[in-house]
């Protein structure tokens, strides 16, 4: 293939991967349920974690099939075939839709399931079950971000924010009217047969990160979410390695593009409340002094002790 023609296959992918991702965009923020509407986010995490953010200037995304409850991302992928079928029952008579369907069940029929990062955060301040579960027993620290000072960092990793879905209902009717959407893009003829299965399985990728059973809706996480553009190892080269639990967990660092990095977004700091918390203060308090970070530090208010 001659380079010319090389070009200008390139141009026409890049145009075709731009239309996808102002669909893309489009169709998640016409799903409502999806928008965070706090301002103040909490992320629950032991003292390790947060003298790497503010060493490193960086947020880690941690790959989604890493996260602490291993049938997450299961429960969700079982609830689109679910949808699959009662759509395709439902829409005997649309062959358009029934093809565009069967095309999906084929990708999802063994639990397919390319990269995701993410985030999490909770919208709940100082949460006795959260200290517990996610901040070493109530040992480590809950980082208080301001969600509006997030945009340098969204935009230069073009991310998303979405608040986790837990009401069934709610789950179904977003998975259908991506689908639906989606569909409607080919027969619009605004984007051909593959580049509308293209955008909905990134869509549905990405819904998959934010579908949570029931049990867990007291937590009331926000996540944010790194693009999936079914580019088979695009982040490989992005890709880095932390050991837990006797595992290497695949992160991926995310940070506002400048030097040195800095996130300005972490306006606060509680002191879990099994800590060593007068020592634990003046530690972090001397970290954010020598990194000129301007921060708040405080004790958390449960009356919590470690058994």
């Amino acid at each position: 293939m001659r380079k010319g023609e090389q070009n200008n296959i390139k141009k026409m992918n890049t145009k075709t991967f731009d239309k996808r991702k102002i669909i893309s965009e489009k169709i998640i923020g016409s799903v409502s349920q999806l928008v965070p509407t706090s301002k103040l986010l909490y992320h629950y995490t032991d003292i390790q974690a947060l003298q790497g953010i503010v060493t490193s200037g960086e947020l880690w995304a941690t790959h989604a099939s890493f996260l602490n409850d291993s049938q997450e991302i299961i429960h969700a992928l079982n609830l689109i075939n679910t949808i699959f079928r009662k759509l395709i029952s439902e829409n005997n008579n649309d062959n358009i839709l029934k093809s565009f369907i069967e095309n999906l069940k084929n990708y999802y029929s063994h639990h397919h399931h390319r990269d995701l990062f993410l985030i999490s955060f909770s919208e709940k301040k100082d949460d006795l079950n959260q200290w517990r579960s996610y901040s070493n027993n109530g040992k480590g620290v809950c980082l208080v971000f301001d969600s509006e000072e997030f945009t340098e960092i969204k935009a230069y990793n073009s991310i998303q924010f979405a608040k986790i879905i837990y009401n069934e209902d709610d789950q179904q009717k977003c998975i259908e009217q991506i689908i639906n959407e989606s569909c409607s893009t080919h027969r619009s003829n605004d984007l051909d047969t593959a580049d509308a299965s293209l955008l909905c399985r990134s869509l549905l990728d990405f819904l998959v990160t934010i579908i949570k059973h029931k049990a867990y809706k007291e937590e009331q996480e926000v996540r944010l979410i790194l693009p999936n553009s079914h580019l088979e190892g695009m982040m490989d080269p992005l890709i880095h390695f932390r050991h837990k639990n006797n595992l290497l967990i695949p992160y991926i660092p995310i940070s506002n593009g400048k030097h040195p990095a800095k996130i300005t977004a972490l306006k606060k700091v509680i002191i879990g409340p099994t800590a060593n918390s007068e020592l634990t203060k003046r530690s972090i308090d001397m970290l954010f002094r020598i990194k000129n970070c301007n921060v708040e530090t405080a004790f958390s208010e449960i009356p919590y002790r470690e058994l």
